[in-house]
């Protein structure tokens, strides 16, 4: 069986149950089970959840396109008895086919890694030259100061994973960055630029340079939390069968 074009780890978002609007088809089967998970009767879980279209039942959405079984941000009502539709995202066959439709699931799903198509180390390669000629590669660690969240790219992600083979420590499993030595970073030069403590003056330029780069090599634009983003990156390679290639001479 063919490899799907993608890498999938559910981050428990809820963003695929509360952001747009869409259907969330149902088999009559699955009503029973899901009733159950709510305590009501058949009868009563149909008039209050669901919705019929034509010939077929669709899960009820809200104004603004959450879910109506959905809880909070991310708690499902009837998860045990989930419907096979969300059960099995995102390998549906319009996602496993590729193009526009899956472009369109990751940018809207942290968990859906895509990786470059073609030869990744043209684009680690500029991505380092970028990066080894920014400032801050030395500054001290926004993490190891108290700082919340620090986005970064999938393509700086990428090349932490192949400059970073062998840095990486395990303490980074538990949520820490595994690149953090003290106040100091494994990665140096090849850090991304989140963690280098610029202000925005000198981050604005590289930032769109970064997502310039990124259009033109052929990788997502979609990035996300630093460290998240490496280990999900990581995993991706691993199970294409390891990591990209370190980018070599960058002069």
């Amino acid at each position: 069986m063919e490899s799907p074009p993608f890498f999938f780890d559910c981050h428990r978002c809820g963003l695929c149950c509360r952001a747009g609007h869409g259907r969330v088809w149902l088999r009559e089967e699955e009503v029973p089970a899901l009733a159950r998970e709510r305590g009501l009767e058949v009868e009563a879980f149909v008039r209050r959840f669901l919705v019929r279209i034509g010939a077929r039942l669709s899960v009820r959405e809200e104004a603004d396109g959450r879910c109506a079984l959905l809880e909070g941000e991310a708690c499902c009502t009837v998860y045990p008895a989930r419907p096979g539709q969300c059960r099995s995202f995102p390998f549906w066959p319009s996602l496993l086919a590729g193009g526009p439709a899956l472009e369109e699931a990751a940018e809207g799903c942290p968990g859906i890694q895509r990786l470059p198509e073609g030869d990744p180390e043209p684009g680690l390669r500029a991505l380092a030259r970028l990066l080894g000629g920014a400032p801050g590669g030395s500054a001290p660690c926004p993490l190891a100061r108290g700082a919340g969240r620090l986005e970064a790219s999938a393509l700086e992600a990428d090349l932490a994973c192949a400059a970073g083979e062998g840095l990486a420590s395990a303490a980074g499993e538990s949520g820490d960055c595994p690149f953090r030595r003290g106040v100091g970073c494994r990665l140096g030069a090849f850090r991304p630029l989140a963690c280098r403590g610029l202000d925005p003056e000198a981050l604005d330029p590289l930032r769109r340079r970064l997502q310039d780069l990124a259009g033109e090599q052929g990788w997502p634009l979609r990035g996300g939390p630093w460290p998240r983003l490496f280990r999900d990156r990581r995993r991706a390679w691993a199970a294409r069968g390891g990591a990209p290639p370190a980018p070599g001479p960058v002069g």
